[in-house]
Parts: C-alpha cells; structure tokens; sequence
C-alpha cells in the first residue's frame, strides 16, 4: 500500500539519496533539501509496510500558477502508479491552493517523460536550449487544473 503525504523534516536524508539515485545529474540533491526548509510544496510516496520513501514531488506556486520542479520514484518501484499519484497530488493541492495551471520542464531527449506527463493532461509549449547542465534543451509542458 502507498501513501502520499507532505514530506517531513526527517525526510532529508532519505529524499537526498533517493533524487542522487533517480534524477539525472542536472539535480544537486541539497537543492532538494533545501527546498524541504522553504515550505515548498514538497510531497513524498511512502511504501506502508515497510515505511520506505519511494518517490517524492516537489512544486512551487507563483500566484495561479504551479510549476512542478521535480519528481523522482525508486527504479525498483516504479510503473506501480507512484509518479502518477505524485503528480495527481501536486495537481490537487495546487488547485486547492488557488493555482489554475501547473506547468514544468522534461529533457527534449527523454520522450518516455515526455509520455508520461503527456497521458496526465500536459501539452508541450515550446523548447528552451541549453536549460540542463550539460547543454541539453527542456521541451516546456502545462495543463490547466
């Protein structure tokens, strides 16, 4: 059984390690964690029997609109439904938060992504080059909430 729940102080750790094992190298983990401290809308995906941290979304909103700014799930746990009830989540509270539209970046070079976000209601907007450390492009996607 899986649950979603506003990520916790304790969590640091675990959300650190995770995002070092499942984010590309674009991600310093302590950004994360510093986000953690911010208030940030920050949610994490615990597995209830063995109360692992198995993925985590964090977000940000900037008056109606949300910007989802990463979300990571444990390889060994994923196409179990964790990424898309971590984006349900982050869909939910922002709406309930007063935002109208969540937007974010996926890798131009990353279609699976791309096709995920795609079956949750995003659209591409454009293209952004040069957005990852690495000199790759961002393909921008948004949906209304």
């Amino acid at each position: 059984m899986l649950v979603v729940e506003p990520a916790r102080k304790e969590d640091v750790e675990a959300v650190s390690r995770l995002a070092a094992r499942t984010l590309s190298e674009q991600y310093d983990p302590r950004w994360l964690a510093a986000h953690m401290g911010e208030g940030s809308p920050f949610w994490v995906a615990r597995d209830v029997r063995t109360n692992q941290l198995v993925g985590f979304a964090l977000a940000d909103r900037e008056g109606v609109e949300g910007h989802l700014l990463a979300i990571g799930v444990d390889k060994a746990n994923r196409s179990r439904g964790i990424g898309s009830a971590l984006v349900k989540t982050v869909r939910t509270d922002l709406a309930k938060a007063g935002a109208y539209r969540l937007r974010l970046e996926v890798r131009a070079d990353d279609p699976a992504a791309q096709a995920f976000y795609a079956r949750h209601g995003f659209a591409p907007e454009g293209l952004e080059e040069a957005v990852y450390r690495d000199g790759g492009d961002a393909v921008m996607m948004a949906r209304p909430l």
